[in-house]
């Protein structure tokens, strides 16, 4: 690959994926960290000179459609040519520049080009706000259901839980049922001035309405103080493999939502977890096994080589999913200290779709799940439930 001007040209061989889709590595000297945009990457694919598009596609609609469709994700170019022609015998010459318009100089994330999730502005429209409310209330019910005893376990009990995401929701109903909550998260989401007000006040209407014996005073609290108290939620940013300033055997439950498939370590973070939950405390951790870039196409991470695969995990703060299989974490938290009670699998792969993958897997040289089995790859939804050993 050569640099033109401030376009890098992309030279062949480009990497068939599927349909009208083709896949690059892009290069490493293409700078996308000067700035850090808030959605959507600032990548340009050309075709001679004239711009391709639309970009952002969805990965499926590029291979379906094609007709100049492309995506950028992390380390990884997925484009189709605006013929859906063969870029190899086509004749045209295809290159990369970044929009400079699309930075936001005040919104810089050192050493990436992505700004994560949780550190990206709030959306504090009517619509988002419910569908948030929403998705605080379904995670909060969640848990309570799966610990035993409910709401009325929680009184008194220390309750940690790991990326609680852009609102701390779900956290603070179970502080209202008497819990003493932390949250942990390496970026965890700050107090928006707009946003968070205005979701806490509609989260406690919501909580009105249900027929609960519940306590809102720390809604209450936090949203006559316009901030988090320290007496009322401990906020850790501490990763999950590394949270050093919790002490041992402090903690009663641990629980986490779509969390775990993000970490960087899950054998770090069970140790961690494990260490500390006092004994007989308990854990709950629902993990989606999917490629995050693609969720109808729920493996094709599994194709990248160890190296492949890291560079674009990195790329984009682990987005994508760490693509740790089930009976991996088995294993990450049998060696920690932990019992598991159950598994519980929430979502299956589809058939057709395994059909067709599973050939490519067998065939990839350098991908460390290409003898899998099948049992094993269609399992891409769990729910663990864990028990911390007694001391010995």
């Amino acid at each position: 690959m050569t640099s033109y001007g401030k376009q890098t040209i992309l030279n062949p061989p480009f990497i068939k994926d599927s349909g009208y889709s083709w896949i690059i590595h892009i290069p490493e000297h293409v700078n996308l960290s000067d700035g850090s945009h808030t959605q959507k990457s600032p990548l340009v694919i050309y075709e001679n000179i004239k711009p391709l598009g639309p970009a952002h596609a969805l990965h499926q609609d590029i291979r379906d459609r094609g007709g100049g469709m492309y995506s950028h994700w992390g380390a990884y170019l997925y484009f189709s040519t605006s013929d859906n022609s063969d870029p190899h015998v086509n004749g045209r010459t295809y290159s990369i520049s970044i929009d400079a318009t699309a930075f936001d100089n005040t919104e810089r994330v050192s050493g990436s080009h992505m700004k994560p999730v949780n550190l990206r502005p709030r959306d504090s429209s009517p619509e988002k706000v419910e569908e948030d409310i929403q998705h605080a209330m379904t995670v909060a019910e969640n848990y309570l259901k799966v610990i035993p005893g409910g709401a009325s376990h929680l009184k008194s009990k220390a309750v940690l839980e790991l990326g609680p995401g852009i609102n701390f929701g779900a956290a603070l109903i179970l502080s209202c049922f008497g819990a003493r909550v932390i949250v942990s998260d390496p970026y965890l989401s700050p107090w928006d001035h707009i946003y968070h007000p205005v979701f806490y006040s509609g989260l406690m209407e919501t909580l009105k309405m249900k027929e609960w014996d519940i306590d809102l005073s720390p809604l209450e609290c936090i949203l006559s103080v316009n901030r988090y108290p320290d007496d009322l939620i401990t906020i850790n940013t501490e990763a999950a493999e590394n949270l050093r300033s919790i002490p041992d055997e402090s903690i009663d439950i641990i629980v986490s939502a779509a969390v775990v498939e993000h970490l960087i370590s899950p054998q770090r973070a069970f140790h961690h977890l494990a260490r500390i939950t006092r004994p007989f405390g308990l854990g709950f951790h629902w993990v989606d096994l999917r490629d995050h870039r693609d969720f109808s196409n729920p493996l094709e991470y599994l194709l990248l080589s160890d190296k492949e695969f890291k560079d674009m995990f990195d790329s984009c703060h682990g987005e994508s999913g760490n693509r740790y299989r089930e009976v991996e974490l088995r294993t990450f938290i049998h060696e920690s200290g932990f019992s598991i009670k159950k598994v519980e699998n929430y979502q299956l792969a589809d058939d057709t779709y395994l059909d067709e993958f599973i050939p490519r897997l067998r065939k990839t040289a350098n991908s460390p799940y290409k003898k899998y089995s099948r049992e094993e790859l269609k399992k891409i939804s769990s729910l663990f439930y864990l028990v911390k050993s007694a001391k010995t």
